[in-house]
Formats: structure tokens, sequence, C-alpha cells
């Protein structure tokens, strides 16, 4: 306890009152109206409770498919949840994502649900992702780039210049992994 607020872990607070309730002060501009931070509601907003420890497992699925997403793009064809994605010229001079058909190419990102042609598509470009096949074994920290399995949702050992990620939780080979793409 300071003079004027508490400190934990580098977080301070001013404006404690009595009841160890905040007032008066703001994050980012918003005020905190004296609630709690896990997973109520703060001035309308709802924050959502999470567990980071288990960043990327199945079993806390919240995770899957966070990051940057592109969901402006129509589909050229059908493309199944989970595969590799990239564009199309087959549509003329718009740019349309098609499931990648060759693992020469860098893919633009991971088809997050299953879409139908000239549907919108939602790519996951940059973030979390559950749900990629490995090839071959992958362990955790090591670089990955898309791998050949006709399906397009594989994932292999990244070669020199081809490095699409990094494996969160790594497995033997058929086994789902989680990843991170950058």
């Amino acid at each position: 306890m300071t003079k004027d607020g508490l400190r934990r872990r580098n977080f301070w607070v001013y404006n404690l009152d009595a009841d160890n309730s905040i007032s008066g002060t703001s994050i980012n501009g918003t005020t905190i109206n004296g609630t709690t931070i896990n997973g109520t509601t703060i001035s309308g907003t709802t924050l959502q409770s999470n567990d980071h420890t288990n960043y990327g497992t199945t079993t806390n699925s919240h995770y899957n498919g966070s990051g940057t997403i592109i969901n402006t793009l129509k589909a050229d064809t059908v493309i199944s949840g989970g595969m590799w994605v990239i564009g199309s010229a087959a549509s003329g001079t718009a740019f349309a994502p098609i499931a990648i058909s060759t693992v020469a190419a860098q893919p633009l990102g991971i088809c997050l649900s299953t879409v139908a042609s000239g549907a919108n598509v939602e790519i996951l470009t940059t973030g979390v992702y559950t749900g990629i096949i490995a090839e071959a074994s992958l362990n955790n920290g090591v670089g990955f780039s898309i791998g050949a399995g006709t399906a397009a949702n594989c994932a292999k050992a990244a070669g020199a210049g081809t490095t699409r990620g990094t494996v969160l939780m790594g497995g033997g080979s058929e086994a789902t992994i989680s990843v991170y793409l950058w």
C-alpha cells in the first residue's frame, strides 16, 4: 500500500474507495464503474474470462481462429473449413480465394469454415489455429509450412524461405496440432 493507491505486479490503482471499489479511474479512456474485470460486464461491455496458460489447446477452443481475419472476399469455389487458401485469377481481375493446390505457393491463410462459391470467406492470416494435420512429427516451437496433403489442411517442417508460422502444440504424424500463423 502506498500513499495514493495499491500496487500489484506493476499495476497501480488510484482512488481506491473504502469498499475496495475503483472510482474515477479509466483505462484507455474508458471509465470502470465499480465492477470486477473477470468475466463480468463493465460499462456495458462484457470481457471474456480466459485461461491463458492453455493458449491454443483444444480444451480452450475460444482461442482457435483468433487473430487477423479477412472476411470481405468472395470464394471462387467451394472451400472447406481448415483448408489453406490462396488467390485465384480465374474470376478475372478480382481477387477471389480458392483452396491451395500446390505446396510451392505461399498461402494467404486458413479458411475458418466451409463456404460455398461466391460466399464471403473468413481467412485467418495471422493468429492461433488448432486443426492443422501434421504430415510428420512436429515439435513445439518449430517453424512449419504448408504440407502436401491433398485435403489442403496439412503442415510440415519448414524449408528455407517457406515458414508460415510456429507450432504451439506439436504432435506425431497425422496428429492434429495447434499453430501460430505469422
